[in-house]
Order: structure tokens, then C-alpha cells, then sequence
């Protein structure tokens, strides 16, 4: 009945449990989740405010495919700016940062064509490319602290390579990739010819080091697609709004795609993104800089647990324990949302490197992240015994 690459398509591993959490949650039991990756803060008043005002305007029709003029404009300039990136707004496709990856593999890989993926990373990632035909191999975060090692990239380059996914800072781990390894990526890219879809995401949530966009490096302009957003950023996961930045030739291509799927994104979604970019940037130091303590407060307490060890993430609202006992992460992650009502993702969800781990997202207010640790605590030490 179903084409053949359905049958690699799994579930998500983030939202299947988060499924079983509302199941929960409509039987009166009180659920914390550490699971969805978002903030639990509101969006700025004035991106709201700017939509408000759209829909007063009747911004309710279609709009460009590729984007409102001045959203592509502004777009472009940030990632002129702020990442060093060489863009005008013929290389900007505005699009949920989440399709944008899907339409890059769609408009790059043949079928039966690789793209390397990063392992443990975004539970999406692979999927992606088994939809569209392609084959995903694993490249293991290993080196350092969740980074690549270039003889493991260079081991699984063949001549079906036509992809390298990055994501930085990354999702699941929270490391953050030094300009050294980013140069490394993009050595092995112009040598080998193949593109890069680099996740930047969570570019304004760096505790330690710094963000680098691998598209502002000497030669990857002209073959890298960077994918970024509102949704993390400014706590707008919701409005389903975002943006790649590519050679003009690419965007054409995706701009294409997207005419023929999602038509446009809401001009009114799109004036809320503008404001989000024009208006004023304290949101992202005030929360990020929040984000910092609780990432201190969650790595102190779950360093402090029995049989887990806790790195200290460099970014993101992630942080990825490993655990110590014999119990496969899929099995734990159920039995500690039926022992406790709290909702943690098994490592394995982000790949086979991310087993004998757990996700944790701690974006949540004081209170609601030392409840749900201490009941993480507890059913920990009742599932060990």
C-alpha cells in the first residue's frame, strides 16, 4: 500500500511520549514534562502585538512564497551582521525552520544518495532523508565533548555523499562546535563536493564559547544551507516560523518547492517575526542569561544523583545525562513517566550513540523544574533496586 521508504519512518520519539504524558494528564494525574523543546515563557508582547495589528489590517491573503519583502530584507541583514553571513534577500526563503530541512533534502538528494547526520542529534534529521529516498549514516559526536572527529567523517565519505546535517549549538547534547571544528567540516565539504544543511537554531542560547556559522567560512557560502528561526529565540515554537539562508540558485529551487506545497507562510505570522527582529533584543540576554542559571541549578542536581553522569551542557535548554544501569533509555524514560508523572526523552530517540542517556529540556519556572527533579530523583532510585 505505502511506498518503501515508509517503512523507515518512525515515530517521533519526543512526541510519542509527550502523547502518553497528555494520556496522563486527562486522567487528573499531574505531569511535569522536560520533554518538548520549548521555553516555558511567553513571546514577547510585541510580536504578539505586531500580529494583532496585521490581522486588524486584514493581512489575511496570500503572500509572496518566498516571504514578505521586508521580513527577506531584515533576514538577511541579521545573518549579514550578526553570523558573518554573505546574504542579500534573494538568498533568504522564509519557511518553518523544520520544513526548511525537509525541502533541502528533497531539492539535494537523489535517491539512494547519503547524508551523514550527527549522532546522537535531532530526532528528525533521519527521517528526513529516508523520505525523500535518501540514506542517513551516522557520524558519532565523540570527540571532546559531543564534537565530530574528522576521521570518522572522512571514514563514511564515499561517492554517494552528497550531504553533511549540522547542528550548532546541538540538540540533544547542548555542545557547542569550535571554529576549528567547523573549519574541519567544511575542509572535507569543498574537498569531496557536498553540501551542508547547518541547524543554527539555537544560536542565541551559548553559555560557553561562541556561536559560528559555518557559511560565513572561506568557501561555504556557496554551498551551505543555514537553517534558523523564531521558535527558540523569542519562545515562538507555535507560529511555525523561520528561515534558510542559501545561494540564490538553491532558494529558487526551494522557493519552487514551496509553491507548491505550503503555498506561503501567514503575512500576519510574518509581520509578528518582523518585530521580533526590528524591536528590541533584551528578551534574548534576559533569557538567555536565565537559561544559564537554570542550567546550573539542573546540572548541579542531576550531577548529584546516583548513577548518572552529567555533563554541563554550552548551549541550547538540553541537558543529556547518561546513566549508569542496565535498562534500555525507551524502557526508563516509560517506567519513570508511570513511576513519577514526569516526562524525560530516552537517548536512543536521537540516535544509537544517545543510548544509556536522557533529554532533559529546563526552560521551566523554579519551582516546576526542582519538583520534577525531585520526583525524577526518587523514581530513579526505586527503578535502580
Amino acid at each position: 500500500m505505502f511506498a518503501e521508504r515508509m517503512s523507515f519512518i518512525q515515530p517521533s520519539g519526543t512526541l510519542k511520549l509527550s502523547g502518553m504524558a497528555a494520556d496522563l494528564r486527562a486522567e487528573g494525574k499531574d505531569v511535569i514534562s522536560f520533554g518538548l523543546g520549548e521555553m516555558d515563557y511567553p513571546t514577547p508582547e510585541l510580536v504578539v502585538d505586531a500580529a494583532k495589528k496585521a490581522l486588524d489590517q486584514g493581512l489575511t491573503k496570500y503572500g509572496p512564497s518566498r516571504g514578505l519583502p521586508e521580513l527577506r530584507e531584515e533576514i538577511a541583514k541579521c545573518s549579514r551582521e550578526k553570523s558573518g553571513i554573505p546574504c542579500g534577500p534573494e538568498n533568504v526563503l522564509v519557511t518553518p525552520a523544520k520544513f526548511a530541512i525537509y525541502l533541502s533534502c528533497v531539492a539535494l538528494l537523489d535517491n539512494g544518495e547519503e547524508a551523514l547526520i550527527p549522532d546522537p542529534g535531532w530526532v528528525s534529521f533521519k527521517d528526513m532523508v529516508h523520505a525523500v529516498g535518501g540514506k542517513p549514516k551516522f557520524y558519532k559526536l565523540k570527540k571532546g565533548y559531543f564534537l565530530p572527529d574528522e576521521e570518522d567523517l572522512k571514514g563514511l565519505i564515499n561517492e554517494k555523499t552528497k550531504l553533511i546535517i549540522l547542528n550548532t549549538p546541538s540538540n540533544p547534547a547542548g555542545s557547542v562546535f569550535p571554529r576549528q571544528t567547523l573549519e574541519m567540516i567544511g575542509d572535507l565539504a569543498k574537498d569531496n563536493d557536498i553540501y551542508v544543511i547547518s541547524d543554527e537554531v539555537y544560536e542565541n542560547q551559548v553559555f560557553d564559547g561562541e556561536h559560528h556559522s559555518i557559511a560565513s567560512m572561506e568557501g561555504m557560502a556557496d554551498r551551505t544551507i543555514t537553517v534558523n528561526g523564531f521558535s527558540k529565540t523569542y519562545s515562538m515554537t507555535g507560529w511555525r516560523i523561520g528561515w534558510l539562508t542559501a545561494p540564490a540558485s538553491i532558494v529558487d529551487a526551494l522557493g519552487r518547492l514551496q509553491e507548491h506545497t505550503l503555498t506561503c507562510l501567514p503575512a500576519f505570522i510574518q509581520k509578528g517575526g518582523l518585530a521580533a527582529l526590528q524591536g528590541s533584543q533584551a528578551f534574548i540576554d534576559e533569557t538567555r542569561e536565565e537559561l544559564r542559571r537554570l542550567r546550573d541549578l539542573v546540572h548541579e542536581r542531576l550531577s548529584s544523583m546516583d548513577g548518572l553522569d552529567c555533563r554541563k551542557p554550552e548551549g541550547t535548554f538540553y541537558i543529556f545525562p547518561r546513566y549508569e544501569f542496565d535498562v534500555p533509555s525507551a524502557e526508563l524514560a516509560e517506567r519513570i513517566l508511570n513511576e513519577s508523572n514526569v516526562l524525560v526523552i530516552p537517548g536512543s530517540a536521537f540516535g544509537p550513540a544517545g543510548e544509556n542517556h536522557l533529554r532533559l529540556a529546563f526552560a521551566k519556572k523554579d519551582e516546576v523544574l526542582e519538583e520534577g527533579l525531585r520526583r525524577l530523583e526518587l523514581a530513579l532510585g526505586k527503578i535502580k533496586r
